[in-house]
Order: C-alpha cells, then sequence, then structure tokens
C-alpha cells in the first residue's frame, strides 16, 4: 500500500561550485520524491541576509553574481501538497585582486584600482539591469491582473 509515502515531503539538493568563488556561481536544484507521489514545484529566492523566503518558480539553474555573501534558499512541495522545510545554502563570492607585475608603487596601485573598477562595474550594470527587469515584470503583472478582473467581470 503506498498510501503512507504520499505523506512524506519531498527532498531537494543544491549544488554550488564551491564554497568560494572568484566569479559567477550557477545553482542548480533537483526535487526528488523517492516512491512518494512525485515533485510538484521547487520554489527559491536569492538575497544576502539568509532571510528571504522562497516566492520564485525553479526552472533552470540560477545564476549568483553579486560580490560578497549571498543565500539561496529552496523548497520544494510534491503533487499532494506536502512539502519539505525552507533549507539555504551560502554562496561566497570574492572578485580577485589584480597586483601587477614587479610589486606595487604608484603605478601598480593605480592599475589596481582600475582593475577592481572594471570588475564592479559590469556586475553593478547587472543588477541595475535586474532591478528595471523586475519592475517592469511586476508592471506587466499588474496590467495582467487588471485585463483579467476585466474579463472576469464581463462574463458574469
Amino acid at each position: 500500500m503506498h498510501l503512507f509515502s504520499f505523506r512524506s515531503p519531498p527532498y531537494t539538493g543544491a549544488y554550488t561550485f564551491g564554497d568560494t568563488s572568484t566569479g559567477d556561481v550557477s545553482v542548480s536544484l533537483a526535487c526528488t520524491d523517492g516512491s512518494g507521489s512525485g515533485c510538484g514545484v521547487t520554489l527559491y529566492c536569492t538575497d544576502t541576509l539568509g532571510t528571504c523566503t522562497p516566492n520564485l518558480t525553479y526552472t533552470i539553474p540560477v545564476v549568483i553574481s553579486a560580490e560578497g555573501t549571498n543565500y539561496i534558499r529552496y523548497s520544494s512541495t510534491d503533487t499532494v501538497s506536502n512539502s519539505e522545510i525552507t533549507k539555504s545554502q551560502t554562496i561566497k563570492i570574492t572578485v580577485p585582486v589584480v597586483t601587477p607585475a614587479g610589486g606595487g608603487g604608484a603605478g601598480g596601485n593605480a592599475m589596481q584600482a582600475f582593475a577592481n573598477q572594471n570588475n564592479q562595474a559590469p556586475q553593478a550594470l547587472k543588477q541595475q539591469l535586474i532591478a528595471e527587469l523586475k519592475l517592469k515584470l511586476i508592471d506587466l503583472i499588474r496590467q495582467l491582473i487588471l485585463l483579467l478582473q476585466e474579463r472576469i467581470k464581463n462574463n458574469l
């Protein structure tokens, strides 16, 4: 009888390419439910505090690119609504410091500052683009909700 196995929640494991990275980290999540009812959905979120609530549906590997300590939190629910406890994975990204051959000196410091500035510029641009895309997505969702509400109202 398989009724008992349906009561157990699914399990999601996380994999990263090392604890500390010098570049973007791709995180893949894989839900397994053993002999249970099967995986329904995996939700995740990312932040720098480790306090977010998973609310994004996982479909493709999540790329973490922000320098510093980042967190991905995730949980899966099976097809009969059993949910696992939210889990968290820490991802640390450190941008390497470029040191010119031949030592430091005034020229070396300027070269290092230039390299650090150029490493941070693409990151800042990525964050700005992500923020703009999020705002556009929220606006599109609001428009969709209004359209659906109007259609429901007209059909009743």
